[in-house]
């Protein structure tokens, strides 16, 4: 799941490819680094250098690693960012702050009813709810309320 969401997340993943001494594969394990490197020695050979969350570098052969690309399209060792969907993203995050704040607006009091008459509890809901619906509905559309 680790590697899958740094996949998907990230558009990289890597993972540390442990052998036995016969060569036989004996472990894998996920790498969430906060920052990779690639190092090319005098010999040619390349490297990743890893950075993690904690501090620790750790510098490990390309032999050791699978590293998983998505969107491998204009870097040639690592899968691209998501700069290009980040824009819709955002706004789709802005347009969600929006509908919750307008659902907590329209949740407040909007106005005030007064009876010239003394009521009970039970009376003055009823009377509450009759008024909510023959003016607060799609129907009144003209938004007038008519006073005697």
């Amino acid at each position: 799941y680790k590697v899958a969401t740094q996949y998907f997340l990230y558009n990289n993943a890597f993972i540390l490819v442990q052998k036995d001494s016969r060569g036989n594969l004996s472990g894998l394990y996920p790498l969430s680094p906060t920052n990779v490197e690639y190092v090319v020695d005098a010999n040619n050979e390349v490297y990743l250098k890893f950075l993690f969350s904690n501090g620790d570098k750790v510098i490990l052969h390309m032999n050791e690693v699978a590293v998983l690309r998505r969107h491998f399209n204009s870097n040639e060792l690592l899968g691209d960012d998501n700069s290009a969907i980040m824009g819709a993203l955002q706004l789709a995050q802005t347009q969600n702050e929006g509908m919750n704040e307008a659902i907590k607006n329209s949740a407040q009091i909007r106005g005030i009813v007064k009876y010239t008459q003394a009521l009970s509890p039970s009376k003055l809901k009823e009377a509450k709810d009759e008024f909510m619906n023959n003016y607060f509905t799609m129907a009144n559309n003209g938004g007038v309320i008519p006073v005697d």
